[in-house]
């Protein structure tokens, strides 16, 4: 089997792919895909890996936090869907778990498959990356993707031929091929009962499912001559995700209780499956047969319409789009799903009495009529484009319409979606209106605009990202630009980041950094950004612009180092005062002491009041003075010129 599942399912590492034809497979996970709006890649069908009765401590069933969740959920609920509607807010998921972390989809939608025994054979699994709340209708439309699956799982347990060998043996002694000819051509008349009308394929079974007689019929219908039949267990015909079935309902008629008639694969010698229906007749009994004879038809055909029936039902019914279908000819609306009633705002019975004419605006007439001038082919679906449709209360709505052929009824008809892009529409025009603001704003600015779409992690830059700093690509992730912040200041501005996010009532965020150009200097850069967030408080978005201020910042820098030197400046020059202060009051305390004894001493001699002996004393108290006048001079000498030096080493200050 092609496996189109996900890949690698890393939050379900103990499931794996659903052992299923391919074909099945494809278009089960295609309709679970259409269901949930979501691509067939994010679907996939798992097999369990044990019993659901298992013990929830089981390590291997329970190696992450959904797997445990999924397990509790088998075995203690009833309902058809375990629903994660948005992970990031599920409160199931923010307990801390055992084990390697492991991220989740924000969305998951998982149908469990049981058989009719309520036993869980495997699951339907959907993911997305975007929160999604399904409809009423989108549920019951996966319960049924889901339980249409269960006929191709292939059975875990098959009767083994021992199963068989063991009936009661009612038949003592085998009757030959040559002598059961005769009554078998005679069984038409045995069984020609009005419920055997439309059976024509006719075999003769013993009660071990081995073939003693078949029909031209049987033979025509699965190309095998009678040579290759006759001796062979019947059941070796039977497609394998049949067998199971088959074998159980024939032990039970066997056994003697009611034959139910239903509907298995049988193996066409070219290969290929046909689809039969059956009838038993228990003949044991009858000498001339002495088995069990089968009626049977090919359904085939009315097994690939049925499905193809049951497809487009689902399809259409439980399509979350509004839907139509209406008759080439007449125009007249034929059918109309939920979805379509909802939106347009009529009954079914009004739809169903209106033209598709009646839901358009009168303007919007001729270009319907242009539209279905064009015959596009009949094999695939096509898109006729945007038109205008009128709701039942005269609003309009915009809406895309796709359309595909369809016999319907015996008439040729078309099935058309009307998928609503009023909004869709008016968001992109505001969206382009504001792209075209932005480029006239990034081109008439020489800052770096930036815009950081945080679900997607995408950030977009604006031209001034290669002026100011060299770089040509002008988008990248969410995280491209931490490579370029200096890693002093990395962790800084990440922290503020994540501050501003988490708190719901921040807007605005701010911060300064170095950020590396693409010569690989740094500049400084003052960055700010306004925060948009949805409805629940959560961050989505951040808009920012990006300033180079390195010129700023070196002339703040050369500032803040005068202002340093002039503070070094004022501290010599406060130094150099208290020296002089220091100089003068020597000058006007302790030079005066000496130089008042010397004036005494001198006015002694003037008026001649000293004898021989005292002017003697008197000279040597003079050259004492003098002494003392030297040192002090010399102690000002010595601190005149450690201001001198000082002033030498200084630096200058230019402005």
């Amino acid at each position: 089997m092609e496996n189109i599942a996900i890949s690698s399912i890393k939050i379900l590492p103990s499931y794996s792919a659903l052992n299923i034809t391919y074909k099945a497979y494809k278009d089960s996970c295609q309709l679970a895909a259409f269901i949930c709006n979501t691509p067939s890649s994010n679907v996939a069908l798992l097999e369990v890996p044990k019993s659901p009765n298992a013990s929830l401590e089981d390590a291997n069933l329970a190696r992450t936090r959904l797997e445990a969740l999924l397990l509790d959920y088998i075995c203690n609920n009833s309902q058809e869907l375990f629903l994660v509607e948005n992970s990031q807010k599920d409160p199931r998921f923010r307990e801390n778990t055992e084990g390697k972390p492991v991220s989740l989809p924000v969305f998951i939608a998982i149908v469990p498959i049981r058989d009719c025994q309520k036993k869980v054979l495997g699951i339907l699994y959907i993911e997305d990356n975007f929160p999604k709340k399904l409809t009423l209708e989108q549920c019951e439309a996966l319960a049924i993707v889901a339980s249409q699956t269960l006929p191709f799982i292939q059975a875990t347990h098959v009767p083994k031929k021992t199963e068989l060998h063991s009936l009661p043996k009612k038949i003592k002694k085998r009757i030959s091929e040559k002598a059961i000819k005769k009554p078998v051509a005679a069984l038409d008349s045995i069984i020609s009962t009005p419920l055997h009308t439309g059976y024509t394929v006719t075999t003769v079974v013993d009660i071990k499912g081995n073939i003693s007689c078949v029909s031209p019929s049987l033979c025509f219908a699965l190309g095998y001559t009678s040579k290759e039949l006759l001796g062979e267990n019947i059941f070796n015909y039977v497609h394998p995700e049949d067998r199971n079935n088959a074998i159980h309902n024939f032990l039970q008629f066997v056994q003697e209780k009611p034959f139910i008639s239903r509907s298995y694969r049988i193996k066409h010698k070219s290969g290929n499956w046909r689809w039969f229906e059956g009838l038993a007749n228990d003949l044991i009994a009858n000498t001339a047969v002495q088995g069990i004879a089968i009626k049977a038809r090919d359904i085939t055909e009315k097994m690939a319409l049925k499905a193809a029936e049951e497809k487009f039902r689902l399809l259409f019914d439980h399509s979350p789009l509004p839907k139509y279908v209406y008759d080439i000819d007449s125009l007249k609306i034929l059918d109309v799903n939920e979805a379509m009633i909802s939106l347009y705002g009529y009954s079914r019975e009004e739809l169903l009495a209106m033209t598709i004419k009646d839901i358009r605006p009168l303007k919007e007439l001729d270009k319907l009529m242009a539209g279905l001038q064009v015959k596009p082919q009949k094999e695939s679906p096509f898109n006729y484009g945007i038109y205008t449709h009128q709701k039942k209360n005269g609003d309009l709505v915009l809406v895309e319409v796709t359309g595909r052929y369809l016999p319907y009824n015996n008439q040729n008809c078309l099935m058309v979606a009307c998928k609503d892009v009023t909004e869709q529409i008016a968001a992109e025009e505001k969206i382009k209106k504001s792209n075209e603001r932005f480029q006239i704003i990034s081109q008439t600015t020489k800052d770096f605009i930036w815009d950081w779409d945080k679900i997607n992690n995408t950030l977009y830059y604006s031209e001034a990202y290669k002026t100011l700093f060299g770089y040509k690509k002008h988008s990248g992730s969410g995280n491209s630009w931490h490579i370029h912040i200096h890693p002093e200041d990395e962790k800084t501005v990440k922290d503020s980041i994540e501050q501003a996010f988490n708190d719901p009532k921040c807007d605005t965020w701010e911060a300064e950094y170095r950020f590396k150009k693409a010569n690989g200097e740094y500049a400084y850069v003052q960055d700010k950004g306004v925060i948009i967030r949805n409805k629940e408080g959560d961050a989505i978005r951040m808009v920012g612009v990006m300033s180079d201020i390195t010129y700023c910042k070196n002339h703040e820098n050369s500032l803040r180092k005068l202002n340093q030197e002039l503070r070094e400046y004022a501290l010599s020059i406060e130094h150099q005062n208290k020296i002089f202060r220091d100089i003068a009051w020597t000058q006007s305390h302790v030079v005066r002491a000496p130089v008042a004894r010397l004036m005494g001493i001198i006015d002694l001699f003037k008026n001649d009041m000293l004898d021989t002996g005292e002017k003697e004393e008197m000279l040597d108290h003079i050259l004492a003075a003098c002494q003392e006048i030297d040192l002090i001079i010399n102690d000002i000498v010595e601190k005149s010129n450690s201001v001198i030096d000082m002033e030498k080493l200084s630096c200058p200050i230019k402005f």
